[in-house]
């Protein structure tokens, strides 16, 4: 069986397909992996999107970003302030709203991505958003292809 370290291209998946080899799909969770078998393309993307739709639908694993509240004062307003520990804390708090505004931007494109691959039963972007979860504390997700003995 081997295992693929990297994170197999959709190419690859429809070539291994396409050559008549099985896709073992384990996903790796908190209590226990969850395993599937895929023996063509339209099962594979099958098995995508319903992983995805039951982590988006049962809040579980992904909810919809908020984005983070502005800090009261402007980047200049804090400039202003007298040099001293409210200067600091206002540039501080600024730099914190940075932080997490790249932070939210991350998170809203994921979760535009998942909620559009759902709506338009798109497989290949269900694919793509479990993949770029795949190092997430429990959801993990490794592809192989079985050797069969003949």
């Amino acid at each position: 069986m081997r295992f693929w370290s990297d994170t197999p291209t959709p190419r690859e998946i429809r070539s291994w397909l396409s050559q008549g080899k099985m896709l073992l799909i384990i996903l790796e969770g908190k209590h226990g992996n969850q395993e599937a078998i895929a023996t063509s393309e339209a099962a594979f993307i099958a098995f995508c999107l319903c992983i995805l739709t039951e982590r988006m639908e049962t809040g579980d694993y992904y909810l919809e970003p908020e984005a983070p509240k502005k800090p009261v004062l402007t980047v200049e307003q804090s400039q202003a302030l007298p040099e001293g520990k409210i200067r600091q804390a206002a540039m501080d708090e600024f730099a914190s709203y940075r932080r997490e505004m790249e932070y939210y931007a991350n998170e809203k494109i994921f979760w535009d991505n998942a909620t559009r691959a759902i709506k338009s039963r798109d497989g290949w972007l269900a694919y793509e958003c479990l993949m770029e979860r795949q190092d997430a504390e429990y959801e993990g997700i490794r592809i192989s292809t079985p050797e069969v003995c003949k």
